[in-house]
């Protein structure tokens, strides 16, 4: 009889590569049932709707006054909001979701993000089950560029995983520096899942010297800085073209973007597809782009999934140095890498990138994308679940 797994997860699991990717890794050897907003779209996968999104405390907005008497009043809800919900919980969550929950017995629990571990490590005190935490990024400097949140919600995140630490028999993480943070403090012992996809045959495009073709996609958040990447394409030649293929994260600043570039030539966006489709469909391109700066820490030491995405579609890429990145860019010669992240380096780039430097990199993806297959790194995972659900 296969065991029971249950993954909680606040979002729709379509759009969630990690979730998919150990679903992918165990769905063959256990009863896999994910709890969140939507599903999978899978009959082999049970599907339980959580009602209430989950957050930590009600945010204050601070508003900063020259008046003596304002700023007293600012401080003193300042410290009384510190000490008091960072001595709560931090993580809510609704009692009908945890009744719902609670009735099917799991052998195993896989939490995702910190906002789900509250109801996770209650699930697995009750059923005795394991835990795991699906780590998508080093939550404590989440968004350690505002000055706000690392005053507020930080101490919250930390408190809640300090919490549970002893509790959580897995932390899975996404790249070697952030697994080095857990371990460093919070004792983890973890797992290092990257975000690679799976090996898939691909016709490598031909490069047209007359019409070199840029694709990046993702996301459209201001902290991207998609910006940059608009501004260094337009001192290309005439034969470069850019597309954006972004999913409205924040219509607001997409639409800004289109409306502030609207006169820039052969710059594209066009709508972004589902996640089992991202290959094929940038695969019509040349050069898969992605300058990211270090300011925060989770991006400077990000492995994101566009990366192995260009490679798998067999595409010339062009990053900034992120030392992850970097390492792995230049460890299977699959692009080029700037020397800084400041625009002068980023242009300077892509302006002495030849075709024949092009053709080679997108060479160079084929055993790359072979040896980073995903297989490979899921069944490394199930063999950890395994043992760990074996104990």
């Amino acid at each position: 009889m296969l065991k029971n797994v249950l993954i909680i997860c606040y979002s729709h699991h379509a759009s969630e590569p990690r979730l998919i990717k150990v679903v992918e890794a165990l769905k063959d050897n256990y009863q896999i049932t994910t709890a969140g907003y939507t599903g999978l779209n899978n009959d082999l996968i049970d599907f339980i709707p959580l009602t209430q999104i989950v957050n930590s405390p009600k945010k204050i907005t601070f508003h900063h006054n020259k008046m003596w008497l304002i700023r007293k009043t600012v401080s003193f809800f300042e410290k009384f909001y510190v000490k008091i919900f960072t001595g709560l919980n931090g993580f809510y969550f609704s009692k009908v979701d945890f009744r719902l929950l609670k009735e099917k017995k799991y052998d195993l629990i896989i939490a995702h993000h910190p906002n789900s571990i509250e109801l996770a490590s209650k699930l697995a005190k009750i059923n005795k089950s394991k835990l795991v935490l699906n780590c998508h990024e080093y939550y404590p400097l989440e968004f350690d560029n505002k000055p706000m949140w690392m005053k507020f919600e930080k101490p919250i995140i930390e408190k809640v995983l300090h919490r549970h630490q002893g509790g959580i028999d897995l932390w899975l993480t996404v790249s070697n520096h952030i697994q080095k943070s857990y371990q460093n403090n919070f004792s983890a012992k973890c797992f290092l899942l990257y975000n690679g996809k799976p090996y898939q045959k691909i016709n490598i495009k031909k490069t047209e010297r007359e019409n070199i073709k840029i694709i990046h996609h993702g996301a459209a958040m201001p902290e991207r800085k998609l910006e940059m990447m608009i501004e260094c394409f337009m001192e290309l030649p005439s034969n470069f073209s850019l597309t954006l293929m972004l999913m409205p994260n924040n219509e607001r600043y997409l639409n800004e973007l289109k409306e502030n570039y609207a006169h820039v030539r052969n710059l594209n966006f066009v709508k972004a597809v589902p996640t089992k489709e991202i290959v094929n469909e940038i695969s019509r391109y040349d050069i898969g782009l992605y300058f990211l700066g270090d300011e925060v820490y989770n991006n400077k030491y990000c492995l994101p999934n566009k990366l192995f995405e260009y490679i798998q579609a067999r595409l010339c890429v062009v990053i900034t140095p992120n030392p992850e990145m970097k390492e792995l860019v230049e460890k299977y010669k699959v692009g080029t890498v700037a020397k800084s992240y400041s625009y002068i380096d980023c242009v300077e780039i892509l302006k002495n990138l030849s075709v024949e430097q092009i053709i080679e990199a997108k060479t160079n993806c084929e055993f790359a994308a072979k040896d980073l297959d995903s297989l490979k790194n899921e069944s490394e995972l199930l063999k950890v679940i395994d043992n760990l659900c074996a104990a």
